[in-house]
Parts: structure tokens; sequence; C-alpha cells
């Protein structure tokens, strides 16, 4: 008989990836705490089990999209944290519960690929873990969000161990067929030996073919996770400046249908702004997946990269500064468009600002021009006017 796919993780981004996994014919074992929350997934046709262990030693090849450090950090390797009874399973007497982790308590050719956002260090962590076992860990976060999760165009950047980088497109189209490679592969013997890394990168490709358009190979294992710490940062700060834009536009008279047209169009595009502007505009905050809270925990392992790369960074803080101002506001589960609440269209205060910037940027006008005028001068040759 098959193997089933594991899956753990199953919040918003989780469910849509295993709605299509079974769209596509592959039989999906998902561990949920609480089944009740499972049930649309388990009338999909999935399989759903409260014990960590049964996934471990039914699956071959086990996904996640878990949603931060300490739950990657427990359900992997088993460590105590605020999450770490999610992987506790209690033993067959009936006595106290047991912590069991995934890589912990692997086997030799064991896949665990995790499609969260989680730091680099803890990605790598695990997966000298999962070697030590004859196991293979792959961080490969997704960007594309809930919609690119339900509509199967998430594009993936995984950090498979493998020297170099490279880029593999998979449509929707043929997922079926995707489907059965990787059943076999999953349902492959344990006993045999872990597959090579060409190997393993098709089988692996093969499943992201069914909920993903596009899979970049990063490079070694944590290389994905830190380039979804860099895509976050971009997230988060053109979240802020979608919100900012829509502040301006909301006290203008230009048109909403308009304005979001022609910046759509042009230099000013980005997704966040397609994605934000309208629903700032119009007053729509209703959580979709992405709240201005569940951002901040990602702005945290941000700072934290820059600070090991020894790199002083400008926009985030303001960036961190504006969430942490909605979340005390009460906005913390509402939709990043929320952040135009922040902003008030007070005349006065708006002319003051406006007079305040355009001063500092006078003065600070003055001051550069004095040197560059005298580097000017020091540089013309002798009897030449300037």
């Amino acid at each position: 008989m098959t193997a089933p796919i594991g899956f753990v993780g199953a919040g918003v981004m989780g469910s849509h990836i295993v709605r299509r996994l079974l769209g596509a014919g592959i039989d999906v074992l998902v561990f949920a705490r609480s089944p009740e929350k499972a049930a649309d997934l388990i009338a999909a046709g999935a399989e759903c089990t409260a014990d960590l262990r049964e996934v471990g030693e039914r699956c071959d090849i086990v996904l996640g999209c878990l949603l931060d450090d300490p739950a990657v950090d427990s359900v992997y390797l088993g460590a105590p944290g605020s999450r770490s009874e999610i992987g506790n399973t209690a033993d067959a007497a009936g006595g106290p519960a047991k912590p069991f982790a995934l890589v912990s308590n692997g086997r030799s050719g064991q896949v665990f690929i995790e499609h969260g956002t989680f730091s680099p260090g803890l990605a790598r962590r695990i997966a000298r873990v999962a070697a030590d076992r004859g196991a293979r860990f792959i961080d490969a976060p997704v960007t594309g969000g809930p919609e690119g999760a339900a509509d199967g165009t998430l594009v993936i950047m995984a950090g498979a161990g493998v020297a170099g980088a490279g880029v593999a497109s998979a449509g929707v189209a043929g997922a079926a067929e995707a489907g059965a490679g990787v059943a076999a592969a999953a349902g492959a013997s344990a006993a045999e030996a872990a597959p090579t890394t060409s190997a393993l990168s098709q089988h692996v490709l093969d499943l992201f073919a069914v909920y993903s358009r596009e899979t970049h190979v990063t490079g070694q294992v944590g290389t994905g996770a830190e380039l979804k710490l860099v895509n976050q940062l971009l997230v988060s700060v053109h979240m802020a400046a979608a919100a900012e834009a829509a502040a301006l536009l909301r006290a203008s008279g230009v048109d909403a249908a308009v304005a979001t047209a022609v910046l759509g169009a042009g230099w000013a595009a980005s997704t966040m702004l397609t994605r934000e502007l309208p629903l700032a505009l119009r007053g729509d905050f209703a959580n979709r997946g992405a709240s201005i809270g569940g951002l901040i925990h990602v702005q945290t392992m941000i700072a934290a990269a820059f600070a090991d790369a020894g790199v002083s960074a400008r926009l985030l803080p303001t960036t961190v500064a504006l969430f942490a101002d909605a979340t005390q506001a009460g906005l913390g589960d509402s939709d990043p468009a929320a952040l135009i609440e922040l902003y008030r269209a007070d005349a006065s205060a708006g002319a003051a600002a406006t007079a305040s910037a355009a001063e500092a940027t006078g003065a600070r006008g003055e001051a550069a021009a004095k040197p560059r005028a005298e580097a000017e001068t020091s540089a013309t040759p002798a009897g030449v006017r300037p």
C-alpha cells in the first residue's frame, strides 16, 4: 500500500496545500491536535491523526507549514518551548504524555520539507539532526499568500542542500501525473539508501508542482529561509508604503479607481500595492490569512538577520514601529490594509509636517551644496571657469 504524504501545520496556508494534494489524487495524513479543526479536510478526503508519532511512522515524505520557530523546533526536534506540547502523545499504557518529534525520530530515506517562515539557523540545525539519522530536511518557504496556495501558484524557495542554484517551472497542468510520481517515491522501502540529491530533487519538484508554479533552488540548507526573510522585509515595507499612499490619496480628490490603475501600471507598482491599496481605500480590513500582528514575529527575525549580517537597517525600524502602533491600537487581527487607520487627515498637522519637511530638506540642500561647490572649484583646471 502506498504511504500517504504527511502534513503538519494545516492552517490557512497549509489547508489550501492539502486540498490541492488531495485534488491531485494524493493520499494525505494530516496531523491535528484537534481533529474537529480539520473537519473540512477530512470531508475532502484527508486522513487525520492527533498522534504525531503516527505521521512519523507511516509517512516517508512529510510536509509542514508551521507558524514560527517554537512550533518548527517542537515538531521536528522536540525542543521545549511555548508550543512544545504540539508533539506530545500518550503512551500505549495510557500514561503521561511523552514528547515525540519527527526529525529526532526520523529514519533513513525520510524527507521533511517545511514551508513556513522560520530562522535559517534553525533550518540548519534540523538538517544536521536529519542527516545523522539518514533522513533529509529541506527549508522551502513559499510566497504568494493564501490566494497562491489555493490557486496552485505559489513560488517556492528551497534550501535543498545543492551547490549552486536553479529554477524549475511547474504548472498545475499534469499535477495528477506529478502526484503519481511522488506517491511512488513515498512508497519506496525505508530500508533503501537515501536517494541521491538529483533524484530527491526531482521527487520533491514533482510534489511541489501540485501547488506551485515555480520552484527556485536557493543553495544549501538555510538559504531558502534567508531569502524568505528578505521577501518578508519587502512585503512589510511595501505594506507600510501602500498604507501611507492610501492615506494621502484618501485626503486628496483623486478618484480611487484611477489612482489604483495608474499606480499599478508604472514604477510604483508592487504586488502589495495592488493587494492593499484598494482594501485600504474602501476600508476593508477583514483578515484574509495575513494580519498585522502575524507579521510582527517575522519582522523580529528580519531584524535579527540584519544584526547577524552587520548591516544597519533604515526602513525596517520605521516599519516595525508602524505595525507595533497598529497592534496597540487593536488592529493586530486585521489585514495590513488597516495600517491606514493610523493616519489622520488633520489639515493643520499635515501643513505643519509639510513645512517641517520642506525646511529640513532646504537645510540639508544648503549644507550639501557648500562642500559640493568647493569640490567642483578645486577640481577645475586653472584658467577654466566652472
